[in-house]
């Protein structure tokens, strides 16, 4: 009978493969039963680690610091719980941030391999018609309501559980290098956002880091028909205390949501696109975003000197002159170090509108999974159905994005190719893009070769 094979005896390669394939009470066993794979265990187990506003788990959080272990941790993940979840009119007052977690997050410093904090809010529940400190009353005309009832944080759970977070984040200034805030309610006051912004010690922190990522709010129920609306001061806002001070960021990534686009029907750009001035800039990304005249100056601006890639995902504007502009501003440039330029191609049906109900009936499966996964690919099998260069606005009413009709075809010559263009305007026929497209990839590849030469 063969003997049993040790598991300290297996190749590294299959180590990993077994400890990749262990859940975490499967991990917590092996660091007691193997000496070997003490190191990949740890490093599994504690690269990223997640972080609530609890005693408990700010105590367990304080005790990795507190130990060697602190030197693996390459990632913490805040992600405070729900103070009003869907299925409560009131608010959970038990829910509130610990001393405990209020300290790890002050303390940052003590875990010296750490590279992201990741703030992340889970608003999807959130019924904003019956929690009227919401988005959903910033669009109200009774806007001075809503400001009275917000105008407090101390006393408002929400606010001052997120508020206070931040402002215990403050205090680690300098610990990480990559900063994402995803899903902070664009809660409004006659003063802005959350204080905290207005700080020194959000200055300090935001001026020392390399990546920022900001990802907007939208949820579901009545309310969420608002959240493009009640975005807009909110992303002006920010920008003013926030992305305008990040001297050393060099990637950037902005994303709305099919609830919350960036952008308004009435300002297709929030803010002002073309006075941002991030010297170190070298990847941008854009998502759920409208723009006019001010992306394309910005893009120009920081392709010339640093910019290497830039992905623009789900955005629109009004006309095909703006998209027009933004490859011709990146060609006038002569971007230096520019590699990658990534326009996410869009499936586009007559009269669909995203951020209400999509229907991919006559799709073709493999791409509405694509889609869904936003990893969609241009084929020329559906090339009419798939938009690169989106036209759209968002709807007056209620803020979801209503796409221009597309029934264009692009196969169509003479006498009809006249008519359809009278009926649907030039503003659907792509193919005057394609050498300004082609251009910018051109110089993208020689770029490219050029990096792959040095």
């Amino acid at each position: 009978m063969d003997k049993l094979g040790n598991l300290d005896e297996l190749p590294t390669e299959i180590q990993s493969m077994i400890v990749n394939g262990c859940d975490r009470d499967d991990l917590q066993s092996l660091l007691l039963t193997s000496t070997r794979l003490k190191d990949v265990v740890e490093r599994k187990l504690y690269e990223e680690i997640t972080l609530d506003e609890t005693e408990s788990k700010g105590e367990a959080v304080m005790a990795i610091a507190n130990s060697p272990r602190a030197g693996i941790v390459r990632t913490i993940i805040y992600a405070p719980h729900d103070p009003q979840p869907m299925e409560s009119d009131d608010h959970d007052t038990e829910i509130e941030l610990s001393e405990a977690t209020a300290e790890v997050l002050r303390s940052l410093h003590k875990f010296p391999s750490l590279e992201t904090l990741s703030f992340r809010c889970d608003i999807g529940g959130w019924d904003y018609d019956n929690w009227p400190h919401g988005a959903y009353h910033f669009w109200m005309e009774s806007r001075e309501m809503a400001e009275g009832a917000l105008g407090a944080e101390a006393e408002e759970p929400c606010r001052k559980l997120l508020n206070g977070s931040l402002l215990a984040l403050c205090e680690s200034a300098g610990a990480f290098k990559a900063l994402e805030l995803y899903n902070l309610p664009p809660i409004p006051t006659s003063e802005g956002s959350y204080s905290v912004f207005r700080t020194d010690n959000w200055l300090d922190l935001v001026r020392g880091l390399k990546s920022f990522d900001l990802q907007l709010a939208g949820c579901d129920g009545q309310g969420a028909l608002n959240m493009t609306c009640a975005h807009q001061e909110y992303i002006a806002d920010f920008v003013d205390h926030t992305i305008k001070n990040l001297a050393n960021v060099e990637r950037l990534r902005l994303a709305g949501a099919p609830e919350g686009a960036i952008g308004h029907y009435d300002q297709q750009e929030s803010f002002d696109w073309a006075a941002l001035d991030l010297p170190h800039l070298n990847v941008f990304e854009l998502e759920w975003s409208s723009f006019e005249e001010g992306l394309p100056r910005f893009l120009a601006k920081h392709a010339k000197r640093s910019l290497e890639e830039i992905h623009l995902r789900r955005c629109f504007t009004m006309g095909l002159h703006a998209w027009r502009n933004i490859l011709e501003g990146i060609q006038e440039s002569q971007p230096p170090k520019l590699v990658k330029v990534r326009i996410e191609p869009y499936p586009v049906l007559k009269s669909t509108t995203f951020g209400g109900s999509e229907n991919y009936d006559d799709l073709p499966g493999r791409f509405v999974e694509k889609w869904e996964e936003g990893e969609v690919a241009f084929d020329a099998e559906v090339d009419r159905r798939f938009r690169r260069f989106v036209i759209a606005e968002t709807c007056e009413s209620y803020g979801a994005l209503q796409i221009k009709d597309d029934d264009y075809d692009s196969g169509l010559e003479g006498e009809e190719f006249e008519d359809q263009m009278e009926e649907f305007g030039s503003d659907l026929d792509e193919a005057q893009l394609d050498g300004d497209w082609k251009a910018v990839q051109d110089i993208c590849a020689r770029n490219s070769i050029k990096a792959t030469n040095l």
